[in-house]
């Protein structure tokens, strides 16, 4: 194997997840379901501006986000957490202003942050039955980002997921939790609901700690050679100066 000199050599971070990208894939879809919301995701609302929106958060704060996007069209929120059967639990959520990495993991401290967590108890529910409640058309999209908790998500959401395009989910590498999801089960999870992975949607420049994978069904036609989604290049050449 060849030596390659990498000094000097710039890696940029790459960001794929982004409106322009998503929506090119033209995925049809009637329901946009975003689990772990927080903050939101705001490039993936803006890539389906015609499905329904469902936001699921455990985090009271994250209503906030679901009034924002509710100027400018309708959305459900559900102050719930998602997992594999219905009970309550206690989520963990770091102190101060930054509630990301809050997660339904049980532990005590942040190990990245190194700071003790506030215990809240929360509903949690499985996605078949939240969706059911909901009412909203299929074929759906999903996001999945709860902190080391996907494989409980899944485990509840096996209907959704055979009435759904395409899954976003937070991969983690680095084992922030002490008990995280690992990678190779999400993907074993997820092929058994017949979705492989397609696209690898954010590398860090430096150090990965998660990927955000999106996956498709094993059959989609994306899959088949020649199939090519030229939307960033077409972005980033359209501002680069003659």
């Amino acid at each position: 194997m060849t030596d390659i000199a990498l000094e000097g050599v710039d890696f940029p971070t790459m960001n794929k997840f982004r409106a322009e990208y998503l929506a090119a894939f033209e995925f049809d879809v009637r329901t946009i379901v975003d689990i772990g919301v927080y903050r939101g995701t705001l490039q993936l609302y803006r890539a389906f501006p015609d499905a329904e929106l469902i936001l699921i958060d455990p985090l009271a704060e994250a209503r906030v986000v679901a009034e924002k996007v509710a100027r400018y069209r309708d959305v459900k929120f559900v102050e719930m957490g998602v997992g594999d059967r219905e009970m309550a639990i206690d989520l963990h959520v770091p102190p101060g202003e930054n509630r990301s990495g809050s997660s339904l993991l049980r532990r005590n401290v942040h190990i990245r942050r190194k700071r003790e967590l506030i215990r809240r108890e929360v509903a949690v529910r499985p996605l078949d039955k939240i969706m059911a409640e909901a009412d909203l058309p299929p074929p759906y999209g999903v996001k999945i980002d709860t902190e080391g908790y996907e494989r409980f998500v899944m485990a509840g959401a096996q209907e959704t997921l055979r009435q759904t395009r395409f899954v976003i989910i937070e991969v983690t590498l680095q084992d922030l939790y002490g008990q995280r999801s690992l990678p190779s089960e999400i993907i074993a999870d997820l092929a058994a609901v017949d979705f492989e992975l397609f696209d690898v949607l954010n590398v860090d420049r430096k150090n990965n700690i998660y990927l955000d994978c999106i996956f498709l069904k094993k059959d989609d036609p994306r899959f088949q050679p020649g199939y090519s989604n030229d939307a960033l290049v077409e972005a980033e050449a359209d501002q680069t100066p003659a």
